[in-house]
């Protein structure tokens, strides 16, 4: 070998042997012996044996540790000083090691800093360890858990004056969405409420999974929730029941807006066909042509509302049949993966599901279909 040991260090087979090299001794390997089993093509193994030697390359075996270490100390080197050349061997045992104890104090510290606010301890442990929260050892977690004592701290209490949760969060945080549903620190302090009855030595938790329970959560600790701001579009849908949105849906032929607020109360939806579009435009062109004729029709207006998901899984619990669509776009796709979700016994119209990748490169819309969408509610 003729070429300097850091030009043949650059070639791609020396550069393939090294990394895994630097694999096993950052993975805990003395590298003391044995071969390195790294799979070398046609020119890869040619650079390696410019090395090692033609022997070796005609052998058809793997690089020996061995034979690499005296192969480097006969040209004034060795296999840790040139794996160094480039960044220095890392301990990955030891780092991983001092991550788990970093994490496991910043655990300690946040759940500390729940329990010394009256928060049972296994409970604190459960919702700060929970998916989708703050990872300990991050440096996220102790100040998270700051905020969750913060909220504790300044709401009202189920026997104060009553709060809105827009305007705590508001006041708290200067942004009035820091406790949404959508919001970590939001979700981490309703199941925190939720569950503040639970036994101290529960086992599992339960979890905030309806806006039934969202809303139950926050009025435990005195909080209400914003309920005008959830909204879906309705044409002929005639509801039973006394809640506001029964007077509201009497009104035939012309579409009504119903907000979250007006669904609070006993209704339901009588066993029927119910038709569920995106685009209010499908519902405009409905009221005009067909007006009280028109089969009962659901809008979403975009993304479904918590309002749109609760009337779709109402209507599907009790025995209607919903006949979905959306835009054929990535929106749209999400769009119709949500209410078949709410209502698992739904029907597609004049849909097809696809992934997000085939909606993007070739989407249709409503409006494009919209004479045949509105033929199918007469």
């Amino acid at each position: 070998m003729t070429e300097p040991i850091d030009t043949w260090a650059t070639t791609p087979g020396a550069r393939k042997l090294l990394a895994e090299a630097r694999r096993r001794i950052e993975a805990g390997s003395e590298l003391a012996r044995g071969a390195l089993r790294v799979e070398l093509l046609g020119s890869e193994r040619r650079d390696v044996g410019s090395l090692l030697g033609v022997a070796w390359e005609a052998s058809g075996n793997p690089p020996s540790v061995t034979a690499l270490r005296r192969a480097l100390e006969a040209r004034g080197t060795s296999l840790r000083a040139l794996l160094e050349r480039d960044a220095p061997l890392r301990d990955l045992r030891a780092e991983r090691h001092a991550a788990r104890t970093a994490a496991d104090l910043e655990l300690a510290d946040a759940v500390a800093a729940l329990t010394t606010i009256g928060v049972a301890g296994p409970l604190a442990h459960a919702v700060l360890t929970r998916r989708g929260v703050v990872r300990p050892g991050t440096g996220r977690l102790r100040p998270f858990a700051a905020d969750i004592a913060r909220v504790l701290g300044q709401v009202p209490g189920p026997h104060g004056t009553p709060t809105r949760l827009a305007v705590l969060a508001n006041a708290l945080f200067a942004d009035p969405h820091a406790l949404d549903r959508s919001a970590p620190l939001g979700r981490a302090v309703a199941r925190l409420a939720f569950n503040f009855t639970a036994s101290p030595d529960a086992l599992e938790y339960g979890d905030v999974t309806s806006i039934a329970e969202w809303r139950a959560a926050w009025l435990n600790l005195g909080v209400i929730c914003d309920a005008v701001s959830s909204i879906v579009l309705t044409l002929n849908l005639a509801l039973i029941g006394d809640a506001p949105a029964v007077a509201m849906t009497a009104l035939s032929g012309e579409p009504v807006w119903l907000t979250l607020r007006s669904l609070q109360g006993r209704w339901t939806v009588p066993p029927c066909d119910v038709w569920v579009c995106e685009n209010p435009s499908i519902v405009e062109a409905a009221a005009d042509q067909l007006g009280t004729a028109c089969r009962p029709l659901i809008c979403t207006y975009g993304q479904p509302s918590t309002a749109a998901l609760e009337l779709v899984r109402a209507i599907d619990a009790g025995g209607g049949r919903l006949h979905v669509s959306a835009d054929d776009d990535p929106a749209g796709q999400s769009i119709v993966a949500q209410l078949l979700n709410a209502a698992p016994h739904a029907e597609l119209w004049r849909y097809r599901q696809r992934t997000a990748r085939a909606a993007t490169a070739n989407p249709t819309y409503e409006e494009g279909i919209l004479d045949d969408l509105v033929a199918d509610l007469t």
